[in-house]
């Protein structure tokens, strides 16, 4: 069982020799790419649709790039730090190619081990059922199992979105039953996946087609985790009665910690606004509370600044947004006499220069 756990483990073998679920390889014709590709920031030749040596083709070119002595050899200063910066950017490429494919391929045989133990259980009562998985799988495989057969039963979304990883997906399962909503994109109605996510992903109709899809990264590398951490965070705020919160102020917390808050975060939260007044009050507490990185005054030491990535710069801009009366007179002639006309400026200029790069409309 374990190794069904590790999409590398899986691609390590060829088909013949492995005991686990395997896509089937097709021809390495590298004339007949598959739609479903990483994009180049990763790897720039792309394997065929299925090719289950992805990972070790990845190490490979990673290997490749990796030349100390090539970058000794540079006779310039300028050519020397430009060629450690190309190795450097190779290396990190690799990585987030490499953790990409393999939460990827993990999902995807997970739901394929579900479909099987799905099919078995409705041939079988359920004491058969059981009786049958322990004679044949240990008994600390049984979670694992149960969230193989779960993952099953959500159907095609597992499988689209497979690349948002296991937890995450089992998250939206129990959402979705919490909030009493009929698909897993109901969900996403008012806070929709991003376009430059969904466009890249493969559509239903080609996950039908093919099981084991090789999808690609979002353009970001975690643009669709973040979304749904920020998604579950958000509904974990109403549901806790933290009914000012945004999605924006969700989708900020959870980039903080890089995973969806807590339920038992979320209810110690809830519980201290309480003691702050009526809901104006509250509402201002819980935006400083944010704002201060979710350190609680009085109750915990301010958290060191989380690693600042572009969406993170953003969602604090939203934040500060929302906080921001723009028909405020004497706000706005506050602002006039201290504000930096050229970084507002340049600040402006290369929002749209990321947006051009991204392909993202305006």
């Amino acid at each position: 069982m374990k190794k069904t756990a590790s999409a590398t483990n899986s691609s390590e073998k060829k088909p013949e020799e492995s005991n686990v679920l395997v896509p089937q390889v097709v021809s390495n014709d590298r004339k007949a790419p598959s739609v479903f590709t990483m994009d180049g920031t990763a790897h720039t030749e792309i394997s065929v649709m299925q090719n289950i040596y992805y990972s070790k083709e990845i190490i490979e070119e990673a290997r490749k790039a990796f030349n100390i002595e090539h970058l000794k050899n540079q006779d310039t200063n300028e050519k020397f730090l430009a060629e450690g910066e190309r190795q450097i950017h190779k290396l990190w490429h690799s990585i987030e190619a490499l953790t990409t494919h393999n939460t990827l391929f993990v999902v995807l045989f997970l739901v394929s081990i579900g479909e099987i133990l799905n099919e078995i259980r409705s041939k079988l009562t359920r004491p058969e059922f059981v009786e049958w998985r322990r004679s044949v799988f240990h008994p600390k495989h049984d979670r694992y199992l149960q969230q193989a057969q779960q993952l099953a039963k959500m159907g095609d979304f597992a499988k689209r979105y497979a690349s948002m990883g296991k937890k995450r997906l089992l998250m939206l399962d129990k959402l979705r039953n919490v909030e009493e909503q009929k698909t897993y994109e109901d969900l996403f109605r008012d806070n929709p996946i991003p376009e430059e996510v969904e466009e890249i992903l493969p559509t239903y109709e080609e996950v039908n087609k093919n099981p084991f899809p090789d999808s690609t990264e979002d353009l970001e590398g975690n643009l669709l985790k973040e979304h749904v951490d920020g998604l579950i965070t958000y509904h974990r705020l109403l549901n806790a009665g933290i009914d000012f919160a945004s999605f924006d102020h969700a989708y900020l917390m959870a980039a903080y910690k890089n995973n969806a808050i807590t339920i038992k975060k979320i209810e110690e939260v809830s519980e201290w606004l309480k003691t702050k007044g009526d809901k104006k009050q509250q509402k201002k507490w819980f935006e400083d509370y944010v704002m201060n990185k979710m350190a609680i005054p009085g109750t915990e030491a301010k958290t060191n600044p989380p690693r600042d990535s572009l969406n993170y710069l953003l969602a604090n801009l939203l934040v500060f947004r929302d906080r921001t009366d723009l028909t405020d007179e004497v706000w706005l002639t506050n602002q006039k006499t201290i504000i930096d006309q050229d970084l507002l400026r340049q600040s402006r200029i290369y929002l749209q220069t990321i947006a051009q790069k991204l392909g993202i409309k305006q």
